[in-house]
């Protein structure tokens, strides 16, 4: 006879399954630069303790109320906060921190970056808005070039959230969760972080691979006329170097591997406008419709039909909801997917940080 167990039971066993994690956390979680395909050496993470307050949008601000750990959600465990927390659309989330910029970090210009916040929100630093921001998915940054010193800085965040009270995107979030909804958070969910760039510098980068011409595509964002070192690389060795003064360069590719979920070789691409370097990568890959030999149309990978085999990944995590315990954990999801025997994710209704990404690049797993 199957053992019975009480409401209870299974209450306080699902209770400890979310309390476990595998994975370090730490004071300074995601501390990794955010954006790997982008990425410079100018950068100052503000993920960690901050202070928090939540208030009715009826009531003043009273103070603040204790300590949050970003880039996790107050409905999160991992937030620190008492299980249970939940910020409705009658809500106002306030955050708070202090910060250090060291000497010789300030360029000619710094811009502050959020992965995502849920929903809407005003960012103050050094007493002064530098701008608002909506959408729960997207990210976002902000010029603060005028008020950011050396030394200690203030930074304020303020945050609303419709949940699912508003037509706008909202993944599975639902104010009332079950069957197919989730549990709704708000606030910061993906990291925080500075950079600081020279006067001429590279704001954009679009990478696009032609299999067909052997080659690679680069639009670049920069000041008209600046001049952009362009160096690609294979594990270290230099493959080519040139030199480009307009908004597009193309490299030649020579005696090149295609990047398939078999074998899933990058490149690395080095740029420097000015005294900016970027650092990034790509695979060299097409994606596209083709004919198969009985005359039906399918996904095709590098011009030929290939299937995808692969699984629905709703991008929850039981401690951290939205946000991923550490870059070590997104990395564990993905190379378990892949072990598991499979080559593709479908992710569901949710933009991932963009490590996520890159780790589908690195192990080789195409993304729907």
């Amino acid at each position: 006879m199957a053992k019975k167990y009480s409401p209870l039971h299974f209450k306080a066993m699902k209770k400890t399954i979310r309390l476990r994690t595998p994975f370090e956390v730490g004071d300074i979680p995601l501390s990794e630069y955010p954006r790997p395909q982008f990425q410079r050496d100018s950068y100052l993470t503000l993920n960690g303790k901050w202070q928090y307050a939540i208030y009715r949008n009826s009531e003043m601000f009273d103070g603040y109320q204790g300590e949050i750990l970003v880039p996790f959600s107050p409905e999160s465990l991992l937030s620190g906060l008492k299980e249970g927390t939940l910020v409705t659309p009658n809500d106002v989330l306030y955050y708070h921190r202090t910060f250090t910029v060291p000497e010789n970090f300030i360029k000619a210009k710094t811009f502050i970056n959020f992965g995502a916040v849920d929903y809407a929100c005003k960012v103050t630093i050094n007493g002064k808005v530098i701008g608002e921001h909506f959408g729960g998915y997207t990210p976002f940054s902000f010029d603060i070039s005028e008020v950011l010193m050396t030394g200690e800085n203030t930074i304020d965040v303020v945050v609303t959230d419709p949940s699912d009270t508003s037509y706008h995107s909202r993944g599975k979030q639902a104010l009332k969760n079950g069957q197919i909804w989730y549990t709704p958070q708000s606030g910061i969910w993906q990291s925080v972080w500075l950079e600081s760039v020279p006067e001429t510098y590279l704001k954009d980068l679009t990478i696009i691979p032609d299999i067909d011409n052997d080659c690679v595509f680069l639009r670049l964002d920069k000041p008209q006329g600046a001049l952009a070192e362009i160096i690609v690389a294979d594990n270290g060795v230099t493959l080519s170097k040139v030199a480009c003064d307009r908004d597009m360069a193309v490299i030649s590719m020579k005696d090149y591997e295609l990047w398939c979920p078999e074998n899933p070789k990058l490149y690395d691409i080095i740029i420097k406008v000015g005294d900016d370097i970027v650092k990034s990568y790509f695979g060299m890959r097409k994606f596209s419709i083709v004919t198969d030999s009985l005359g039906f149309k399918r996904l095709g990978l590098n011009n030929k039909p290939y299937f995808h085999k692969g699984v629905l990944d709703q991008g929850y995590w039981s401690d951290g909801m939205l946000t991923p315990p550490s870059n070590a954990a997104l990395e564990y999801d993905v190379k378990l997917v892949k072990s598991m025997g499979f080559n593709m994710i479908r992710k569901h209704i949710k933009i991932e940080p963009l490590r996520w990404y890159y780790h589908c690049n690195k192990e080789g797993i195409l993304v729907w």
